[in-house]
């Protein structure tokens, strides 16, 4: 049994009791309400041991939260490194394309200036139309270049970007989740201790009431035996 159910048996004696004729004094099995009040004795540290209990359970999930938040930071960190080595690689694909691109087209330039040199009926325009498409095709391909090399800034500025969010976001995440763990176990702690003392003030308040009772019992004892010698 509980301290409130023990508490009950008690008040279930008191009723048991006996009235004593012509005084507002009872009879009541004294060694019964002993027993119960060693009974209490002991239930008090089972209560005190369920209130541990109920701490030691508060600790573990600030424990949960906290390892919780730490493998949210670490996957976010993780991500971050993968979106940044993507945007990498992917700028370099594209600057690699671009140089592949502009040498093919002043390749094809130099070709064609070759070819038009070697007729020659049309040498000196050949030549000078050569130099003007040798200069037009390294413009064209210094633009490609310059436009290539944008956006590849560009795309790693926005992996960047893309990524320090994530990492907020899970940052902010588990800020949430250990607050909110460590307001609950406050919440558990208070209620619990609210508990505990209400319950040994309760103890304490019944305890004195019966043994005053008990006491008042053994001087009734006492009038009514010296009354019946008399």
């Amino acid at each position: 049994m509980n301290i409130e159910q023990l508490l009950g048996r008690i008040e279930d004696v008191l009723d048991d009791g006996t009235n004593i004729a012509f005084t507002s004094k009872m009879l009541v099995n004294v060694e019964e309400i002993r027993n119960i009040l060693g009974e209490i004795r002991k239930n008090i540290p089972n209560e005190i041991d369920q209130a541990r209990a109920i701490v030691a359970e508060r600790n573990s999930i600030i424990d949960e939260a906290k390892a919780s938040s730490s493998s949210m930071v670490e996957k976010a960190e993780t991500r971050v490194k993968e979106l940044v080595a993507q945007a990498q690689d992917i700028a370099k694909k594209t600057i690699d394309d671009a140089d592949e691109k502009a040498a093919l087209i002043i390749k094809t330039a130099e070709d064609k200036a070759d070819i038009m040199v070697q007729a020659s009926e049309v040498a000196k325009k050949a030549q000078e139309y050569s130099e003007n498409l040798m200069a037009q095709s390294r413009q064209e391909s210094e633009d490609i270049l310059e436009a290539t090399k944008q956006k590849a800034a560009e795309i790693f500025n926005e992996a960047t970007r893309n990524a320090d969010e994530l990492t907020e976001s899970s940052q902010r995440k588990a800020d949430e989740m250990i607050e909110k763990a460590t307001r609950w176990s406050t919440e558990l702690r208070n209620a619990t201790t609210t508990f505990i003392e209400d319950a040994m003030k309760n103890a304490d308040d019944v305890l004195v009431s019966n043994v005053n009772e008990i006491r008042k019992v053994r001087q009734s004892i006492r009038d009514a035996v010296r009354s019946t010698k008399m």
